[in-house]
């Protein structure tokens, strides 16, 4: 109750998220082939962000971009505001570069081909998912896999065993 009074008397106003709904408890289903995770779609306005629920962490990006993190999903969500939802990353595995926050999970993404991706998911096995990559980074911390399919850049993260630990993906500009 104090606290509510303080932001109140602070700031004048309630927190910017605090009428939006509860995000969804589970990770939503991964549709490539249409560039959507439930219900965000790249390229999607900045407003849509609101149906995916209230973020956990709401971080502006100046000039014009927002990052929201969806800790217990293990989601971060990037929207530009002119170009829409252009960034999503799935933190699969933990990272010296993950988010810092409390809640934080680690997620594992469902495709809606079926497959689902996780922290024992290979080199081999995105191979055979999203065929060979168009290039790879490679030193001793990890390896990136960079694919595209369906105008989307996928980048894949892997940890000096080999296995997914983060799932990059954005729309590809060609160039």
């Amino acid at each position: 109750m104090f606290s509510a009074l303080f932001r109140l008397l602070a700031f004048g106003h309630k927190p910017r998220f605090a009428d939006w709904p509860a995000p969804p408890e589970v990770l939503p289903t991964l549709d490539l082939a249409t560039g959507a995770l439930g219900p965000l779609r790249f390229g999607a306005p900045l407003d849509d962000i609101r149906a995916f629920g209230r973020p956990d962490r709401h971080t502006p990006i100046p000039p014009h971009s927002h990052d929201f993190l969806y800790a217990p999903l293990g989601l971060s969500v990037e929207f530009d505001e002119d170009a829409g939802l252009d960034y999503l990353a799935f933190l699969i595995a933990p990272d010296s570069y993950d988010p810092k926050h409390p809640r934080l999970r680690h997620c594992a993404p469902h495709l809606s081909t079926g497959q689902v991706l996780g922290p024992a998911t290979t080199e081999a096995d995105l191979r055979r998912l999203f065929g060979a990559p168009t290039h790879d980074d490679r030193d001793e911390d990890e390896t990136i896999l960079y694919h595209l399919a369906h105008g989307l850049r996928i980048e894949c993260e892997l940890n000096p065993a080999g296995t997914l630990k983060r799932l990059n993906i954005y729309p590809h500009q060609p160039g």
